[in-house]
């Protein structure tokens, strides 16, 4: 006899359910699940289960589980304001079924007002209510409750498998004889933890009220706000356009939506192209960077859009349901892994080494067959390949108690792991025979005979510093014989090491009683000698050749020389210690705000453009505490760097600049003030100003043979033309090292090579910047030929030719997709990206550049004379450093004139002009007036609106300098709120 739908119990949301009575799939009867929700108009609930999988069950297959009974919370009588609570058992509003709330307070004989995460209150009886564990308490057998919320607790080891702190997972199953329990995080990994099992609580209680309350206020806030916890990424998928593997992606409406603009599951397309909408997944574990994956038609999986303004054109055509892929395979899982822990024996000696031999180790690793394919699935030796990369398998070793599969990347200098292996889409290609590592492996070799004999007739007559921070004189041997005999180069040699940097070899000298061959590394005060030199001595090659000079002993060099290096860096730390807590905020000196910088020495910035700095010993102690040509060393960074002198940064705000070893130029430290009390002077380096390279000859055949062919725009500051570009590899190549369609990065920019133009009768590289900002066109990097060893190459990209009618249609530039990956620096975070001044200065359109080399009369023609309401200090400090402004600054200093110049009375010349072109103009400037092109209007007006209003000048009158540069034409007085819109305007237009 059937049995009526409504004789069964209403089941609510995250309850736990035993299955009973299935006839087509009776191997599911016993099993315990989770209510995840109800499909209404099916009749039927969507069960979780421990393993993974999710079915769609009829209610009267399912009934409570009583294994939980006896965990289940009892209904609240006795509630406290502040307590979380859990709604359920609900007949009418069953969507609050499930919902996480906090008490406030009784109302009623048997009802709570409660607050629900989005800011809602309700009247809930006591007995639909259950109080929940107070978060951040260990969760324990007693207190664990069904689908309890959970964080990684007091005794975790397994790293980020939870997806991170402040990530939340819920608990799927509890197995009362093991202590282990199952939980689904929201990362989309799912394993188990121990729950008291050995006295260890890997998981505690978390707070899922403030959880979703982040969540929704985030969500107001837009995608930005948007954190790696809020994302519920249960959805499995495969990852990749090419070797995909399976990701988990969040696919909740109003998630996929923020960042992309349309659902999961929806088609969309453009032009030729369709794709499906899949979910919102992490462009980098490492990073909380987020994307819209979408799946192309054709593509192995989902991937980004690169070309953003393809994304912006996408339609949508309809929906359709997405299949979920089966999740990435999970060899064993922890509990099984801490078992196989107990039966792990290295024996295998290998290195370990995963980045550099420097810092590696000797480690011993468990080969063994049947424990490599638990732990990893994979046996020693064999080869796996994925996309390129192709990497030999070790062996087994506990990692924090955890067995983990060790592998050695083909080029790496030795082994290391795989964090994401369960993503990895590994096949095995072949295997190899491994050799054990000797124990010897990092030991210096004992010194032959023959370089015993030479230790008994060195000749050490070359004077030189000694050491690599606090140096002392010493001589070394510098005959070419000696120093190729003991360390294979000769005196005088310019080297790159395995690091990339360069050094000199300095001579031999004995060392523990060995001879051994020093080199004076690039920043450092003085030579050293390598670690491990015989482990890395096979990737030193010879660049060049160096003079070095000679020193003497009195040298005010050897100043420190004698000291104890651990004295010295305490008293030197007490000193700083002792003046920051006398004077905490204690700053740089202070110029007067008329003080005139004499930027006379040029120098490359860490972006590789030139730029002028003041060297003057008492400007360089007084902005940033050091003199131009100190080595100072870095404290925490162990790395040295030479002053260079004093320029402004972007704001306009003087800086003292520094160049820190191995980077391509000159940056500034964020925190000037902290480096002057930490780090000390170590020795002193004479500072080449920077000449400019000479241009590259091309052969008369190679020009003539020039096929512009290929259409696209030219021009990166507003104005735009279509020309023609040779895009041949062989061509491309030849000028710049980039083929036609290469994506480059260099610091921040990140650029895609176009093709090669005459200009003049030089052939020329032309590049299409994509970020930080866009360029509406290609133009050329100034530098290239400097910018080319620390060019980073990203893939080869399809750049597709612009034609007439396109182009007069409004062609817009591709932009950027949020970068998956970031370099990382050589600097500390502390040191600000000085390539982030790689600003248009030194990606050039030779149409903007023409204007620039045109004579004065016709750049005066462009300009305008603003006269200000008022001149208080306040508005010259913002004239002075507002970021707005500082391409005009920096565009007056680059053509050798001022800003702020004597002659001027007080003016601000924000457009290049010289005292005799102002005269001839009979210009009777003023403190009230401002010199700036007619395009940079809008910017003075921007800047001068972040004024308070009782502050902000209105403009009275505005003179165009190209029709009378001497007569006043008045314009209608504005008050600077009611020209936003004109200002915004401005800014489209540039």
């Amino acid at each position: 006899m059937d049995v009526p739908d409504d004789a069964f119990t209403q089941l609510s949301v995250g309850s736990w359910v035993v299955v009973h009575d299935l006839l087509a799939t009776p191997s599911l009867n016993g099993a315990h699940g989770v209510v995840d929700e109800f499909q209404a108009e099916k009749g039927r609930y969507v069960v979780e289960f421990a393993n993974g999988s999710r079915k769609l069950i009829h209610g009267k297959n399912l009934k409570p589980s009583q294994e939980f009974e006896s965990k289940k919370s009892d209904p609240l009588k006795t509630g406290e304001s502040g307590d979380l609570a859990k709604i359920s058992g609900l007949t009418n509003a069953t969507a609050l079924n499930g919902r996480v709330c906090r008490v406030q307070a009784p109302k009623g004989a048997d009802r709570y007002d409660v607050k629900l995460p989005d800011g809602t209150v309700k009247a809930i009886k006591g007995s639909n209510l259950s109080v929940l564990p107070s978060p951040g308490t260990a969760v324990t057998s007693s207190n664990l409750v069904e689908g309890a919320m959970v964080q990684r607790g007091p005794s975790w080891i397994w790293e980020d498998q939870d997806g991170g702190k402040h990530c939340l997972g819920r608990v799927l199953h509890f197995n009362t004889e093991t202590g282990w329990a199952t939980v689904q995080w929201s990362n989309g990994m799912r394993n188990c933890y121990r729950i008291g099992m050995n006295s260890k609580n890997d998981l505690e209680h978390a707070d899922p009220f403030k959880h979703e309350e982040s969540y929704l206020e985030a969500l107001k806030k837009g995608k930005e706000a948007i954190k790696r916890c809020h994302l519920q990424r249960s959805f499995a998928y495969p990852c990749g356009v090419k070797h995909s593997h399976v990701d988990f992606f969040d696919i909740r409406d109003e998630v996929c939506e923020a960042f992309g603009g349309h659902k999961h599951g929806q088609r969309v397309q453009a032009g030729g192209m369709q794709a499906v909408m899949i979910g919102v997944a992490l462009l980098d574990d490492d990073l909380d960077l987020f994307s819209p994956f979408y799946h192309v038609d054709g593509r192995d999986g989902a991937s980004v859009f690169a070309d953003q303004e393809l994304f912006k054109k996408l339609t949508v055509i309809g929906r359709q349901k997405v299949r979920e892929a089966k999740p990435g395979r999970v060899f064993a899982d922890n509990r099984e892994l801490l078992e196989i822990a107990k039966e792990v024996t290295p024996t295998f000696q290998y290195v370990m080494a995963p980045n550099s031999l420097m810092h590696g180790q000797l480690e011993r690793y468990d080969i063994r067959d049947e424990i490599c394919l638990r732990v990893g699935g994979f046996k020693h030796g064999q080869v796996v390949k994925e996309g390129d990369t192709k990497s030999v398998v070790i062996g087994v070793r506990l990692v924090n108690g955890v067995p983990t599969l060790f592998f050695h990347v083909d080029g790496q200098p030795g082994a290391g792991r795989f964090t994401d292996l369960e993503k990895k889409n590994f096949t095995v290609v072949g295997s190899r025979a491994v050799e054990e590592a000797p124990d010897d492996f990092f030991q210096t070799p004992a010194p032959s005979a023959e370089l015993r004999d030479l230790a008994t007739t060195l000749q050490c007559t070359f004077g030189y510093p000694c050491g690599t921070r606090l140096p002392h004189f010493a001589k070394f041997d510098i005959r070419d014989h000696v120093c190729e005999a003991v360390g294979g180069f000769r005196h005088g040699q310019k080297v790159r090491d395995h690091r990339g940097n360069c050094a000199v070899v300095a001579g031999v000298r004995l060392h523990d009683d060995v001879p051994t061959l020093f080199f004076h590394l690039d920043g450092s005060p003085g030579a050293g000698k390598y670690a491990r030199y015989h482990l890395v001595r096979h990737k030193f090659n010879v660049i060049g050749s160096a003079a070095l000079q000679e020193v003497s002993a009195s040298d005010p060099l050897f100043r420190h020389a004698g000291k104890s290096e651990k004295n010295f860096m305490k008293k030197m730390m007490d000193e700083f210690l002792s003046a920051f807590a006398s004077h905490a905020g204690q700053s740089t000196r202070e110029f007067d705000p008329d003080f005139e910088y004499d930027y006379t020495f040029r120098y490359l910035q860490k972006s590789l453009d030139p730029a002028y700095f003041d060297i003057r010993d008492e400007v360089c102690e007084g902005v940033g505490g050091f003199k131009h040509g100190d080595v100072v060393y870095l404290v925490g960074m162990d790395r040295q760097a030479v002053v260079i002198g004093v320029r402004p940064d972007r704001r306009g705000t003087p800086h003292l600049w520094m160049h820190v070893e191995g980077a391509p130029g000159a940056g500034i430290f964020q925190e000037q003030d902290f480096i002057r009390r930490t780090c000390s002077v170590v020795g002193r380096q004479e500072v080449k100003e920077f000449e400019d390279p000479e241009p590259r000859a091309f052969s008369s055949e190679f020009v003539q043979g020039i096929q512009p062919t290929f259409r696209y725009p030219q021009g990166v500051k507003g104005r735009t033309k279509l020309e023609f570009f040779d895009v041949r590899d062989e061509v491309c190549l030849h000028v710049s090292g980039c083929r036609h369609g290469e994506k480059v990065k260099f610091g921040e920019v990140k650029a895609v090579a176009i093709g090669v133009k005459l200009e003049g009768i030089v052939p020329t590289m032309f590049f299409h910047v994509l970020k930080p900002v866009a360029a509406p066109g290609a133009g050329v990097f100034e530098n290239l030929d400097l910018m080319r060893p620390h060019i980073k190459s990203l893939g080869i990209d399809t750049v597709e030719e612009v034609t007439e009618e396109r182009f007069r249609q409004g062609w817009a530039p591709p932009k950027p997709c949020r970068a998956s990956s970031s370099a990382s620096s050589s600097e500390s975070d502390s040191e600000s990206d000085a390539s982030s001044q790689k600003s248009e200065s030194s990606f050039q359109d030779p149409i903007r550049h023409r204007a620039q080399v045109h004579s004065e009369e016709e750049m005066l023609g462009d300009a305008v004379l603003l006269r200000l309401s008022s001149c208080s200090a306040a508005i010259k400090q913002v004239l002075l450093n507002s970021a707005e402004l500082a391409e005009c600054r920096r565009d007056v200093v680059d053509a050798n004139c001022e800003v702020t110049p004597e002659w001027a009375n007080g003016a601000v010349l924000l457009a290049p002009l010289t005292e005799e072109k102002a005269s001839e103009a009979q210009l009777q400037l003023r403190p009230y007036h401002v010199v700036a092109f007619k395009g940079d209007e809008g910017r003075v007006k921007a800047a001068l609106s972040t004024l308070p209003c009782r502050q902000r000048p209105r403009i009275r009158e505005r003179s165009d300098l190209g029709c009378s540069a001497a007569a006043d034409v008045p314009d209608q007085e504005q008050d600077l709120e009611e020209v936003d819109s004109e200002a915004e305007s401005v800014a489209q237009d540039l």
